[in-house]
Protein backbone atom coordinates (compact mmCIF):
# COMPACT_ATOMS: atom_id res chain seq x y z
CA UNK A 1 0.00 0.00 0.00
CA UNK A 2 2.80 2.45 0.88
CA UNK A 3 6.36 2.21 -0.28
CA UNK A 4 9.29 2.17 2.16
CA UNK A 5 10.99 5.28 0.73
CA UNK A 6 7.92 7.45 1.34
CA UNK A 7 7.63 6.10 4.90
CA UNK A 8 11.19 7.21 5.62
CA UNK A 9 10.59 10.68 4.13
CA UNK A 10 7.52 11.20 6.32
CA UNK A 11 5.10 11.50 3.44
CA UNK A 12 2.89 8.66 2.37
CA UNK A 13 1.50 8.19 -1.07
CA UNK A 14 -1.30 5.70 -1.55
CA UNK A 15 -1.69 3.62 -4.65
CA UNK A 16 -4.50 5.96 -5.74
CA UNK A 17 -1.93 8.74 -5.92
CA UNK A 18 -3.35 10.84 -3.10
CA UNK A 19 -0.45 12.32 -1.10
CA UNK A 20 -0.58 12.05 2.72
CA UNK A 21 1.95 12.87 5.33
CA UNK A 22 2.09 11.05 8.68
CA UNK A 23 0.47 13.86 10.67
CA UNK A 24 -2.49 14.18 8.32
CA UNK A 25 -2.99 10.41 8.29
CA UNK A 26 -2.87 10.22 12.10
CA UNK A 27 -5.34 13.09 12.43
CA UNK A 28 -7.78 11.55 9.96
CA UNK A 29 -7.55 8.17 11.69
CA UNK A 30 -8.11 9.80 15.09
CA UNK A 31 -11.17 11.70 13.85
CA UNK A 32 -12.57 8.57 12.20
CA UNK A 33 -12.15 6.56 15.43
CA UNK A 34 -13.73 9.30 17.54
CA UNK A 35 -16.79 9.65 15.33
CA UNK A 36 -17.26 5.89 15.00
CA UNK A 37 -17.37 5.41 18.79
CA UNK A 38 -19.18 8.65 19.60
CA UNK A 39 -22.74 7.95 20.88
CA UNK A 40 -24.16 10.47 18.45
CA UNK A 41 -22.14 9.48 15.39
CA UNK A 42 -22.11 11.33 12.10
CA UNK A 43 -25.39 9.74 11.00
CA UNK A 44 -27.28 11.01 14.08
CA UNK A 45 -25.98 14.57 14.24
CA UNK A 46 -28.88 15.94 12.21
CA UNK A 47 -31.55 14.28 14.35
CA UNK A 48 -33.09 17.06 16.50
CA UNK A 49 -34.28 14.65 19.19
CA UNK A 50 -30.80 13.27 19.80
CA UNK A 51 -29.27 16.72 19.69
CA UNK A 52 -31.69 17.86 22.43
CA UNK A 53 -30.22 15.50 25.05
CA UNK A 54 -27.09 17.56 25.81
CA UNK A 55 -29.19 20.72 26.12
CA UNK A 56 -31.65 18.99 28.47
CA UNK A 57 -28.82 17.83 30.72
CA UNK A 58 -27.35 21.33 30.69
CA UNK A 59 -30.46 22.53 32.53
CA UNK A 60 -29.47 20.49 35.59
CA UNK A 61 -25.79 21.41 35.49
CA UNK A 62 -25.90 24.36 37.88
CA UNK A 63 -28.31 22.99 40.48
CA UNK A 64 -26.65 23.28 43.91
CA UNK A 65 -26.22 19.90 45.61
CA UNK A 66 -26.83 21.30 49.08
CA UNK A 67 -29.23 24.04 50.00
CA UNK A 68 -27.29 26.33 52.28
CA UNK A 69 -29.16 27.04 55.46
CA UNK A 70 -28.28 29.25 58.38
CA UNK A 71 -29.14 26.61 60.99
CA UNK A 72 -26.21 24.31 60.19
CA UNK A 73 -24.15 23.13 63.13
CA UNK A 74 -20.50 24.16 63.24
CA UNK A 75 -17.87 21.51 62.58
CA UNK A 76 -16.81 21.32 66.23
CA UNK A 77 -20.38 20.60 67.39
CA UNK A 78 -20.66 17.83 64.80
CA UNK A 79 -17.46 16.34 66.20
CA UNK A 80 -18.90 16.50 69.74
CA UNK A 81 -22.02 14.65 68.55
CA UNK A 82 -19.86 11.90 67.06
CA UNK A 83 -17.78 11.66 70.24
CA UNK A 84 -21.05 11.32 72.18
CA UNK A 85 -22.06 8.35 70.04
CA UNK A 86 -18.77 6.66 70.98
CA UNK A 87 -18.78 7.61 74.67
CA UNK A 88 -19.00 4.07 76.08
CA UNK A 89 -16.90 2.34 73.43
CA UNK A 90 -13.37 1.36 74.42
CA UNK A 91 -10.52 -0.35 72.69
CA UNK A 92 -8.26 0.33 69.78
CA UNK A 93 -11.17 0.52 67.32
CA UNK A 94 -12.74 3.38 69.28
CA UNK A 95 -9.40 5.17 69.56
CA UNK A 96 -8.87 4.84 65.79
CA UNK A 97 -12.33 6.28 65.05
CA UNK A 98 -11.76 9.15 67.51
CA UNK A 99 -8.46 9.91 65.76
CA UNK A 100 -10.21 9.94 62.36
CA UNK A 101 -12.85 12.31 63.75
CA UNK A 102 -10.12 14.67 64.94
CA UNK A 103 -8.44 14.64 61.51
CA UNK A 104 -11.59 15.24 59.48
CA UNK A 105 -11.55 18.72 57.96
CA UNK A 106 -15.10 18.92 56.59
CA UNK A 107 -18.56 17.71 57.60
CA UNK A 108 -18.55 15.53 54.48
CA UNK A 109 -15.48 13.69 55.79
CA UNK A 110 -17.23 13.21 59.13
CA UNK A 111 -20.28 11.89 57.29
CA UNK A 112 -18.12 9.26 55.61
CA UNK A 113 -17.00 7.97 59.03
CA UNK A 114 -20.48 6.60 59.77
CA UNK A 115 -19.51 3.06 58.77
CA UNK A 116 -16.51 3.15 61.13
CA UNK A 117 -18.77 4.44 63.91
CA UNK A 118 -21.33 1.73 63.20
CA UNK A 119 -18.70 -1.00 63.27
CA UNK A 120 -17.18 0.24 66.53
CA UNK A 121 -20.53 0.63 68.31
CA UNK A 122 -21.81 -2.74 67.08
CA UNK A 123 -18.70 -4.45 68.47
CA UNK A 124 -19.24 -2.84 71.87
CA UNK A 125 -23.05 -3.36 71.94
CA UNK A 126 -25.09 -4.74 69.05
CA UNK A 127 -26.15 -3.72 65.56
CA UNK A 128 -29.54 -2.39 66.65
CA UNK A 129 -27.91 0.01 69.12
CA UNK A 130 -25.37 1.06 66.49
CA UNK A 131 -28.13 1.76 63.96
CA UNK A 132 -30.09 3.76 66.56
CA UNK A 133 -27.08 5.94 67.38
CA UNK A 134 -26.13 6.49 63.74
CA UNK A 135 -29.72 7.41 62.83
CA UNK A 136 -29.78 9.91 65.69
CA UNK A 137 -26.86 11.71 64.00
CA UNK A 138 -28.82 12.45 60.79
CA UNK A 139 -30.13 15.79 62.08
CA UNK A 140 -26.57 16.83 62.88
CA UNK A 141 -25.63 16.81 59.17
CA UNK A 142 -28.70 18.67 57.89
CA UNK A 143 -27.58 21.54 55.69
CA UNK A 144 -24.13 20.05 55.12
CA UNK A 145 -25.04 16.87 53.22
CA UNK A 146 -27.59 16.64 50.38
CA UNK A 147 -30.95 15.50 51.73
CA UNK A 148 -31.02 12.58 49.30
CA UNK A 149 -27.98 11.12 51.11
CA UNK A 150 -29.42 11.58 54.60
CA UNK A 151 -30.89 8.10 54.80
CA UNK A 152 -31.49 5.92 57.82
CA UNK A 153 -29.66 2.67 58.42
Amino acid sequence: MWDQASLRRGSLSKIKGKPYNLQTLALKTEIRLFTSFHPFGPQDRKNPILMAFPSIFALFKHVPAVTLSQDRLPLEQIRQQLYGALQDCTGTDAQRVIYKIKLAATPAELWLLRSDLHQCISRAHDQAEAARRINALLETFCGWIPTIQLSRI
